[in-house]
């Protein structure tokens, strides 16, 4: 990976062409030195292997343009079985050499099989534009045909757009120093060396599961809808449930073993699977690795610190850095899909091994975005699904402003805070590390920041007035009130009362919106909205907020639903029986 950048990025066709040249060094030796666990092996094996790759990978693209982008494994593969003959072919009778033969073939297998994920990575710009062009959602793209792709630079070029807060992949983030999640971490990895050490009482992660390629939602905001009273309805088909680290792979790889092998580039599986990612938070504010709010194993604490610090003269040029806020560890198999949210954060995506690719949008843009209101389970992401968008019911969609990313091994997408993005993974399993930012204490309000928070400022304000007055009837209040200004009539009610109940909450909403106009308008770069009234804002807000939203995935919710019913767990993904007795 490292090496093969070195060689591919930036250079011209005609240089391209001539590294064809280069003799192969034996797959076998290769993948026979050093053992995969040593740090201090492991680094240069990768990028010995990763420069035979780009070798094949040119040659593929030599024979035949235009082709969907390679994957390593089967490649070295098929050089390991080429080799193998090979020696046996100049073994004669000797018994003895041909056992030999025969043993490297099969370790240099057991090798490829633990280095996969690592070995796949993204070579060039030409390499992630075929992976993001091998693995586009048709309605999307038709939707949306001309998403530019997110820039991959080197560390010294990618700077600026660090410095004024524009995403970004870094590519050679780890190239001239060893970096344990980069080089060391894989799957076997961490089982065995990281947690496999743990004591008798291991540690739980929160683990999601579901059909593969649906949106797995995120549940974080379960007690919080509990508490709240249930102010939407829900049926939610991702399951949550907690499991050890060893759990979670026995279950990954019984789920892989049992998978259709679908290799034809489409996204469409003939028996969908489960499948699952696991999500923990490894490192809290004040800087401190734990795992389940408890004691971190010791490899782990030195990796995640390791990369922490090797990644901190870059998190210092984002805007406002104060320091990191969290890490996290996130695992997930091929054909885990994640909703499209944003986050209030700064993000350094470390992409430790398989690779991703994930579709990015614009801050703000509640306009086109159509965001779930605050209190709904699945608040501060899209009600639009990019596999399928739905333009009779998000017809400004059509109008937001969309980037692709591809990352591999190695990678560092930096991801702004407030900007829109879904990570997917079509292409195999794998891991990523993220380290999240906070603003210093001098940094300015988010407000002051830029003009697009704005849009959320609003949406909060509005909402947290009709919270106050309605509480678990917030989500009902406001789903009539959307009715009312779309003047579809309906109200909740035609009581006298309740209409002069819903009467102050709009007026509540108007002071809320008026207020945020007179703040806004003494802001640098203001805001185009401060020229609505305030009762356009209102009815803004309402029609691509709340408009349906009691109706979205309850059958007949409208009609029969009340504020305080549980959420509908009919619908949620069924795990294996010996899963389920764990």
């Amino acid at each position: 990976m490292l090496i093969a950048r070195r060689c591919l990025v930036g250079r011209g066709a005609k240089e391209r062409m001539n590294l064809t040249s280069i003799r192969p060094r034996s797959c076998a030796v290769w993948l026979g030195w050093g053992s995969w666990e040593s740090h201090q092996s492991y680094p240069a094996l990768i990028r010995r292997l990763s420069a035979q790759i780009a070798r094949f990978r040119l040659m593929h693209r030599q024979r035949a343009s235009g082709v969907d982008s390679l994957c390593a494994f089967p490649l070295l593969e098929e050089e390991c079985r080429w080799e193998r003959n090979d020696m046996l072919g100049r073994c004669g009778g000797d018994e003895a050499a041909a056992i030999r033969a025969e043993d490297a073939y099969w370790r240099s297998v057991a090798a490829l099989v633990k280095l996969k994920g690592k070995l796949d990575a993204v070579f060039d710009d030409l390499d992630a534009e075929e992976l993001l062009a091998s693995s586009r959602h048709a309605k999307l793209a038709a939707v949306h045909p001309n998403m530019p792709m997110v820039p991959r630079r080197t560390l010294s070029e990618g700077i600026e757009y660090v410095l004024r807060g524009e995403p970004v992949v870094i590519t050679d983030a780890f190239e001239e120093e060893f970096d344990p999640v980069a080089h060391r971490w894989t799957l076997d990895y961490l089982n065995g060396a990281v947690f496999g050490s743990a004591s008798a009482n291991p540690p739980r992660f929160g683990v999601a599961a579901d059909l593969e390629y649906r949106c797995c939602q995120p549940l974080e905001t379960w007690a919080g809808s509990r508490r709240n009273g249930y102010p939407y309805p829900f049926a939610p088909t991702t399951h949550p449930y907690l499991d050890t680290f060893g759990g979670f792979v026995e279950s990954v790889r019984e789920s892989n073993r049992d998978a259709v092998s679908v290799d034809s580039g489409t996204w469409e599986s003939p028996v969908p699977r489960l499948v699952r990612y696991l999500e923990e938070k490894v490192m809290n504010q004040d800087g401190e690795v734990s795992v389940d709010g408890g004691v971190a194993p010791p490899r782990l604490v030195a990796d995640v610190e390791a990369t922490a610090d090797r990644l901190r003269p870059l998190a210092l040029k984002q805007p406002f850095f104060g320091d990191y806020d969290r890490a996290d560890l996130w695992l997930g198999q091929r054909g885990v899909v994640e909703p499209l949210r944003f986050d209030d954060l700064d993000n350094l995506y470390v992409v430790a091994w398989g690779r991703t690719r994930a579709t990015i949008g614009e801050p703000g843009q509640l306009e086109r975005m159509y965001r779930y209101p605050n209190g709904h389970p699945l608040m501060a992401s899209s009600r639009v699904n990019l596999t399928d968008p739905d333009l009779d019911r998000f017809p400004a969609f059509e109008g937001a402003k969309l980037r692709e990313v591809a990352g591999g091994p190695g990678d560092v997408l930096y991801l702004p805070a407030w900007w829109w993005r879904r990570f997917e993974r079509p292409f195999e399993d794998g891991a990523a590390l993220t380290l999240r930012s906070r603003d210093a204490d001098e940094a300015p309000p988010e407000a002051v920041q830029t003009a697009a928070v704005r849009d959320y400022l609003l949406a909060d304000q509005l909402e947290e007035t009709v919270a106050i007055l309605g509480g678990e009837e917030a989500g009902f209040v406001l789903d009539a009130l959307a009715k009312d200004a779309s003047g579809g009539g309906g109200s909740a009610s035609d009581d006298e009362a309740d209409r002069e109940w819903l009467e102050r909450g709009r007026a509540w909403m108007m002071k809320a919106a008026e207020d945020w106009t007179k703040k806004t308008s003494d802001l640098p770069g203001k805001h185009p909205w401060i020229k609505r009234s305030a009762a356009e804002l209102v009815d803004a807000h309402l029609a691509r907020t709340h408009r349906g939203v009691l109706r979205e995935g309850v059958d007949g919710a409208g009609a029969e639903w009340r504020p305080g019913t549980k959420w509908d767990l009919s619908r949620m993904a069924k795990l294996p029986p010996d899963l389920e007795k764990r």
